[in-house]
């Protein structure tokens, strides 16, 4: 572990935590209450096991599954044990700042937009019909298929 205070670190475990999440659920950790507990976000045990294993995998953390349901809890616990324990060289680079938006042109500077072409609409293509239903006979008078 390093000397960078856990605070400090929490952002990039916030990150390498929301990765992991992700890429095992498609859950956007962002979209979560991180205080309610794994098992109340309908998060069952096969698949805090799988997250326990993919946290040993990526961060070289073993947090077992009973310490995620008993000790840890929910993502904000995770997200603080993550930053006491991980070693600083298995986690993502902190975060880079986004850049402000464009400064606005003044209106002197401005290109009119009469004189800017206009782009072409994106053509529309119809639906692919699946290769199955393209080979498929149509039945319109189909025989029983039990006669008696």
């Amino acid at each position: 572990m390093s000397h960078i205070s856990t605070s400090e670190r929490s952002p990039r475990v916030e990150a390498a935590v929301k990765a992991i999440l992700l890429e095992l659920s498609g859950f956007n950790l962002d979209e979560l209450d991180k205080s309610v507990t794994f098992l109340e976000l309908g998060f069952d045990s096969l698949f805090l096991i799988q997250f326990s294993q993919a946290l040993k995998k990526k961060l070289n953390l073993k947090v077992s599954f009973r310490q995620l349901i008993e000790e840890i809890g929910n993502f904000s616990g995770l997200i603080t044990y993550v930053a006491q324990k991980a070693d600083d060289s298995v986690l993502p680079a902190a975060p880079v700042p986004q850049a402000p938006a464009a400064a606005q042109v003044p209106a002197a500077n401005a290109v009119p937009s009469s004189s800017v072409p206009a782009a072409d609409p994106p053509m529309m293509m119809p639906p692919a019909s699946p290769p199955a239903m393209q080979s498929m006979p149509i039945m319109s008078s189909a025989a029983p298929l039990n006669p008696a």
